[in-house]
């Protein structure tokens, strides 16, 4: 019998972020308890860079022990969890969706939501991004880095794709469904919503009426796992195991805050990614 993959949703929300990462966690759960994903949040460490930068080291610390893994960030709730994510082709090593709203943007590829394939050609396309250091303090943060190794450099605007880079043909464009954004026009069946350019007041208030909805529809079936808190290494802060995967007994700690990184895993409301993350 083939041994199913290793999957795990990945995320942080630290300081102002982390009320809002506590009602979207619930709906990962769900999708992780469906799909037969780990969910971790991270620390939220970003070596002195902007919270957002923090992403990077998570995901290259856990594509080593993960077959595939799923960041989401933490002003996303997933609307619909009926249907798993879609598996990467052979040769991609990253899968994210191009948003072409709002125009004057040009074609966006977002950070919110993406999807890694565990290998080490993947850690070596991390450790490239985070040595784009012309970006650290970018609008974008980490999603221009990213942006500009897949040959959409991301400035001046709008962003328009220039051609074949080292790691374009590794990229997985994904049906935009799986990062829609809120605000903007939605496509058809929409899956993940992300609530960019929100405050996290609002952000809450939608995500609740989100999690009402899917208690009262169709998902309200699913089996909702207990969170177990401990620290596992510098970048992951907390890990949550599906159910049979043999979770320790042992009494969960409070989460540590991380007050040195307020906001981490999303942008400022200020902040003109907002209108394209």
């Amino acid at each position: 019998m083939t041994e199913r993959p290793r999957k795990v949703i990945a995320t942080i929300g630290t300081g102002p972020m982390e009320p809002v990462l506590e009602v979207a966690l619930r709906s990962f759960v769900r999708f992780a308890e469906l799909h037969g994903y780990d969910v971790v949040v991270g620390s939220g460490a970003s070596d002195g860079r902007p919270a957002s930068w923090g992403k990077i080291p998570l995901l290259r610390e856990l594509v080593g022990s993960y077959d595939v893994v799923v960041w989401l960030d933490s002003d996303i709730i997933i609307r619909d969890a009926s249907v798993d994510l879609p598996v990467l082709p052979p040769r991609a090593l990253l899968g994210m969706v191009e948003h072409t709203s709002p125009p004057e943007f040009g074609r966006v590829l977002n950070g919110g939501m993406l999807v890694l394939r565990g290998c080490p050609e993947t850690v070596e396309l991390l450790d490239e991004v985070w040595a784009q250091t012309q970006y650290a303090r970018h609008r974008w943060w980490e999603q221009a880095a990213v942006m500009h190794l897949m040959g959409y450099p991301p400035d001046p605007l709008p962003v328009t794709p220039t051609g074949s880079t080292r790691w374009r043909e590794r990229l997985a464009l994904l049906p935009p469904e799986w990062n829609v954004l809120y605000a903007w026009p939605w496509p058809e069946g929409p899956r993940f919503l992300h609530l960019a350019g929100m405050s996290n007041q609002e952000r809450r208030f939608v995500m609740q009426l989100e999690l009402w909805r899917s208690r009262n529809g169709p998902l309200r079936h699913l089996y909702r796992p207990g969170i177990f808190w401990f620290r596992l290494s510098r970048f992951v802060r907390v890990r949550v195991l599906r159910r049979g995967r043999g979770v320790g007994a042992a009494a969960p700690a409070a989460p540590e805050p991380d007050a040195a990184h307020p906001g981490a895993g999303t942008p400022d409301p200020g902040e003109p990614r907002n209108a394209a993350t």
